[in-house]
């Protein structure tokens, strides 16, 4: 496992995708506070400020499919996968790796969007009080939503073993955004069934933390929200792992 990690790491690294997508990642999120800056009425405008850390929520599966996805794919591609079962490394520990690989990536972008929004927002522009202290409930929350999109991600790359996985992958979290605006139109006496779409599907759990009306609150339901992301990222790593292990690499 030590050696299927310290390899995928280093092809990570290696390559220019993750710094291009990293370099992108902290000039939009700059980008974001210095325009809030300059439009809101007074520099200490907290609750919207905090709001700064989830701008960018629904598109850190985005980015994560673009480094670690179209690493994953390669792999198939190039017949990579296949080389390491011949020389001995177990399917279990290859998909794995590839899983912890791309959480790495994932929580690296994140920290990202973080700390650029803390340097600018709270050291530079010198917004008041920011961020808020209880704002990291509300961070940790993101944090498991992306862990779940980011399993998923892995599970969809490796069950299609092709470029049209990275293209799933890459478009899953606007899929999923797009069906949202129907659950409007569903009757009210089906209500119960929408809240618990909305408090289960990680694009719809996304929506709820972003657009609260109390910034550093959690929703009401927050707990539902943990459980699901928790279910969800054990579900398609245990699927991904059995599919993995009976698929045909020939």
């Amino acid at each position: 496992m030590a050696n299927l990690l310290a390899e995928g790491l280093r092809r990570l690294f290696k390559g220019k995708r993750f710094y291009i997508v990293l370099v992108v990642i902290a000039a939009v999120t700059a980008f974001v506070p210095v325009l809030s800056y300059f439009l809101a009425d007074s520099p200490d405008e907290r609750g919207y400020a905090d709001q700064l850390f989830f701008v960018f929520a629904g598109q850190i599966p985005m980015f994560v499919s673009i480094a670690a996805g179209m690493l994953i794919c390669q792999d198939f591609k190039n017949n990579t996968i296949r080389n390491k079962i011949i020389i001995g490394h177990s399917r279990t520990n290859i998909y794995l790796a590839n899983l912890i690989v791309s959480l790495i990536v994932m929580v690296l972008y994140y920290l990202t969007i973080i700390l650029v929004t803390i340097v600018l927002g709270g050291v530079i522009m010198g917004f008041d009080n920011f961020p808020s202290i209880s704002i990291f409930k509300k961070m940790l929350m993101i944090l498991a939503i992306e862990t779940a999109f980011t399993s998923t991600i892995v599970f969809i790359c490796n069950s299609l073993k092709s470029t049209g996985g990275f293209v799933l992958a890459l478009c899953m979290h606007y899929i999923l955004s797009t069906v949202e605006p129907f659950l409007n139109f569903i009757p009210r006496k089906y209500q119960k069934i929408v809240e618990f779409v909305q408090e289960t599907v990680p694009s719809y759990q996304i929506t709820l933390l972003v657009y609260s009306t109390e910034a550093d609150k959690l929703p009401e339901k927050w707990l539902v929200m943990l459980v699901a992301c928790v279910v969800i990222t054990g579900a398609t790593t245990a699927l991904g792992i059995v599919a993995f292990n009976k698929s045909d690499l020939k």
